[in-house]
């Protein structure tokens, strides 16, 4: 009887420990994801996957703060590398849909400055809701046709269509703002995207 009850107050202290540690740590940690991020909800999420990575650890209260938060602030700093290394990879890919016009083969390394990134997302926001949404599904979320066709609830014709025009209009916003005019869409096409 004995041994259990000092069983329960061993992982009570170890749940007290934890929760200090917790309550510490986590302005700190939360603090450095979204700085390296950016981004509150990514910053959340990163903090989150670091905290669980340790807390299965029998050494957590054993080891110090200062060695735990470092570990903690490591953890985060890889998960915010491999995040913003993702969104490269996303951006490149939409900036090769915009490029496809003028080269010919859609290289994504052709748009790697930050000007150039500024005006592929200003042409972006600049599309029907439907165009921006299909778009992102496709080279952000890397979604395959179908997929977006599910999420859209349109048939995979339909869907094949809306991307056809979606980059279309993409494209064109794009030498627009290459040319410094103001971007806007092709006059005949409605703000759902069909054509009058």
């Amino acid at each position: 009887m004995n041994e259990s009850a000092s069983n329960e107050d061993e992982l009570a202290d170890l749940d007290r420990g934890f929760d200090a540690f917790y309550e510490w740590s986590l302005p700190r940690v939360y603090r450095y994801a979204l700085a390296a991020t950016g981004q509150r909800a990514v910053a959340e999420d990163i903090t989150s996957e670091a905290f669980l990575s340790i807390v299965n650890e029998p050494s957590i209260t054993a080891s110090p703060r200062l060695v735990l938060l470092a570990r903690l602030r490591r953890t985060v700093h890889n998960k915010a590398v491999d995040w913003i290394r993702h969104q490269t990879v996303k951006r490149k890919s939409l900036a090769s849909v915009a490029t496809e016009e003028n080269d010919g083969h859609g290289d994504s390394d052709s748009l790697v400055d930050a000007e150039q990134r500024e005006m592929v997302f200003k042409a972006l926001d600049q599309l029907p809701e439907d165009y921006r949404r299909a778009l992102q599904w496709r080279y952000f979320d890397d979604q395959s046709v179908q997929q977006i066709a599910n999420l859209g609830g349109w048939s995979k014709s339909a869907t094949n269509s809306l991307l056809y025009r979606a980059r279309a209009a993409f494209r064109s916003l794009v030498h627009e703002c290459n040319h410094d005019a103001e971007p806007s869409l092709d006059p005949n096409v409605t703000a759902n995207g069909d054509a009058s």
